[in-house]
């Protein structure tokens, strides 16, 4: 669990999963932001700080998960993501050392651990 509550944005279009994952978050000591899309996402990042990105790779909308990963990338400092996708063999090659991949379906505690693993890394738990 982090030690300060930190921020996660999560994109997800499947209503049930997405408040399943905000419900597991903030159980978890997580501030938690929920959107159902990438574009929203976008929206989301522009007005507010958070701590890790955690989000589907095809959303509906204009953008997709991987376009949001690349505005994570670009801000300052970037931000950690978290890419959820049921063909990870394809977006693993995309992802950096900020970047991890969840191939679907996916145990619930496996997110929440890749995200603790990761701001950890980074020194952001």
């Amino acid at each position: 669990m982090p030690t300060d509550p930190q921020r996660v944005l999560v994109v997800e279009d499947e209503e049930d999963v997405r408040y399943i994952l905000e419900d597991e978050f903030s159980y978890q000591g997580f501030e938690v932001v929920s959107v159902e899309t990438a574009d929203a996402a976008a929206v989301a990042l522009a007005g507010g700080a958070f701590s890790v990105l955690v989000t589907d790779v095809e959303t509906p909308g204009t953008l997709s998960g991987l376009d949001l990963m690349k505005i994570a990338r670009a801000q300052s400092p970037p931000l950690p993501t978290v890419l959820i996708t049921g063909y990870a063999s394809d977006v693993r090659p995309q992802v950096t050392a900020l970047e991890r991949v969840i191939s679907k379906p996916f145990p619930l505690t496996e997110v929440v651990s890749v995200v603790e693993d990761l701001l950890r890394s980074l020194n952001r738990a």
